[in-house]
Order: structure tokens, then sequence, then C-alpha cells
């Protein structure tokens, strides 16, 4: 399947724990019951620029060939005040940058600047439903119209570098062709995220085994579309 990356030799960085969003499953929140609240003793931080680059330049040989992830496991990247100047240093090192964000972030001329000037990066927009009611029942905080502007208007401008994190929950599966439909029509690379569980985690339902049949028949109706992957993460 063109297009997409080899995850196997992809070097993940946290480049912040900011973050714009208050998703209840986040690794930031503290897992007592109750209200989300930040962990205890998190220390809220943005990556040096220069350690970055000393990391890089001092271990030239185990990045080269590989390709780098700034991923939003703890925040979103795009709230790093000097994101251009990462984007800059990692495209001497690596084959390709991907750069997960929840999409909701107010940053047009860094967007212009990646689709311009950087052409080894690509965005990986995480929206889990196509209007701001689903979208915002995990993504909390997230300006969902905001979020899908800023990827369509990237996937309009750029070929092949848009890629889209659907994460699949009770609440949002309805949606599941309709964001098929928006994927394939914009050129956007769609990985669809399956976590099969019976449980309520944090406020949120997973999808049960039932649910994930009826994700796998949606999928087999679009299979022949190769420009999205399908994925299924248990949990």
């Amino acid at each position: 399947m063109k297009n997409l990356i080899d995850t196997h030799t992809t070097v993940d960085f946290n480049i912040t724990n900011y973050c714009n969003s208050n998703c209840p499953t986040c690794k930031r929140f503290s897992l007592e019951p109750g209200p989300l609240k930040l962990m205890e003793h998190l220390e809220l931080v943005h990556m040096d620029v220069d350690f970055f680059e000393k990391c890089l330049t001092q271990n030239q040989s185990f990045f080269l060939n590989k390709n780098c992830q700034f991923c939003g496991e703890f925040g979103d990247p795009l709230l790093h005040p000097k994101l251009l100047d990462l984007i800059s240093i990692s495209s001497k090192f690596f084959k390709t940058l991907l750069i997960n964000t929840n999409g909701g972030v107010n940053r047009k001329k860094l967007f212009n600047e990646i689709i311009e000037k950087y052409l080894k990066t690509r965005i990986v927009f995480s929206i889990d439903g196509i209007d701001n009611e689903i979208n915002s029942m995990y993504r909390y905080g997230v300006d969902t119209e905001l979020a899908m502007s800023n990827m369509l208007n990237f996937a309009k401008k750029t070929r092949g570098r848009t890629h889209w994190d659907y994460i699949i929950f009770k609440h949002n599966i309805h949606q599941l062709e309709d964001a098929i439909k928006i994927s394939s029509d914009n050129n956007i690379i769609l990985n669809i995220k399956i976590n099969v569980s019976e449980r309520k985690d944090k406020g949120v339902y997973k999808i049960s085994y039932e649910d994930l049949e009826e994700a796998k028949k949606i999928y087999r109706k679009y299979k022949s579309d190769l420009k999205y992957k399908y994925k299924i993460f248990f949990n």
C-alpha cells in the first residue's frame, strides 16, 4: 500500500506535554476516580531544541534511514513554540517526519510553512468524529470545526502527506462510513483504530466484539479503496 510509513523503523519523540485537549484516558491524568486532574508532580515542559539536535547529532548512525514521529501521547506537538526548529533539524536526519495532533490549534502560518518548505513532513490528525458533538465526547476542549478545516486544507495543498487517526468508540462508530468517504474524497490516509472492551473507561465506552463486527462490515464495503488502512488495537 503506497504512502504508508513503516512503523518498525520509526523513532518516537514526545516533544511536549502541553495539550489543548483533556482526553479522559490520557496518561497525563491521574487514574483516581472523579474529575480529571493532572498527575501529581507532573511538570509541564517543552523539549529543548539544542538538546534535541545534540541527541540526533551524537547518534547519527542509529537514526540513519529511519523515520521520525512527534507523537501526541503526552501532549500536542503543535503547542511546542519552536516546532519549526525541531522540524528543520529532523529533516536533516530522517527520511520522513510525522507529527501527531488533534488538529484544533490555530497555527495557519506553521501549517503553510510545513506545506511549502518541509516536504518530508506529514501530519497525522487525531479526530474521532466528523462533528464537534461526537468528537468532543473524547477530545474534550478541541475545536472540531477548526481541526477538520486544518486537515482538509493540509490535504488539499499536499499529496499523500495527510493522515487521519480515527479511534472507534460506541459513540462514534455510526460516523465511520462518513469518515471513510471524507478521507477517500480528499486523498487522506485513514487509520481506523479499534479498542475492543466491554468496559466504560473514564466515562467513555469502548466498543464490544459485536461492534467490531459492524466495523469490519463497513471496512469490507470499502476495501478496494487503497487510500486508507485498517488496524485493530486490542486493550
